[in-house]
């Protein structure tokens, strides 16, 4: 069985506030943002796909580079927001990944920009995100535990994520528990 939960909608703002540190009702101050840019993925984990499937977000319901550059800046400057991490889905399924991350270091200079990935393609991309000012790449080591997912391609994708790696080693990106690079 699928849901369609329906795009987004704003809610109500009465008692939120519009400026000033986001922290929650125990009082934890939020220092970055998570921006989910695509709900596609090219791995079916067990975790985060049912095994129906899903019905997928129309291209025009994604948010635009400009979109994501203006809710980072207003995080940024008006929230205290310290850092960016893209999500999905799967980020590196954006054509435009690159032009997104560029587009945030261009209007906010110095601000940390990361994201959190299965690292199935990051080799071929890893060199023009560090270009366009990506700062952290988080793996998720699950891709090389083809057992956590539904189908066999992240048995024959397992190593790839980590052929990024010593590329990376050499540019002075050194891996980390948090940061594979």
């Amino acid at each position: 069985m699928s849901v369609f939960l329906g795009i987004p909608q704003a809610l109500p703002t009465k008692d939120v506030p519009d400026q000033g540190p986001l922290a929650d009702r125990f009082g934890r101050v939020a220092t970055d943002l998570r921006i989910s840019i695509t709900d596609k993925c090219n791995l079916r984990c067990t975790y985060c796909m049912p095994a129906e499937g899903m019905d997928w977000l129309s291209k025009s319901s994604l948010m635009t580079t400009d979109e994501i550059v203006r809710l980072t800046r207003i995080a940024a400057e008006e929230f205290g927001v310290k850092e960016l991490r893209l999500t999905g889905g799967e980020p590196l399924i954006r054509p435009d990944l690159e032009d997104i991350v560029a587009a945030v270091t261009e209007a906010l200079p110095d601000f940390p920009v990361s994201m959190t990935t299965n690292g199935i393609g990051l080799a071929q991309r890893a060199e023009g995100l560090v270009a366009a000012g990506m700062t952290r790449v988080n793996v998720s080591l699950d891709t090389c535990a083809p057992r956590r997912t539904r189908n066999s391609r992240a048995a024959t994708s397992s190593a790839r994520p980590l052929r990024a790696w010593p590329r990376h080693r050499l540019r002075g990106y050194p891996p980390s528990s948090s940061t594979p690079f």
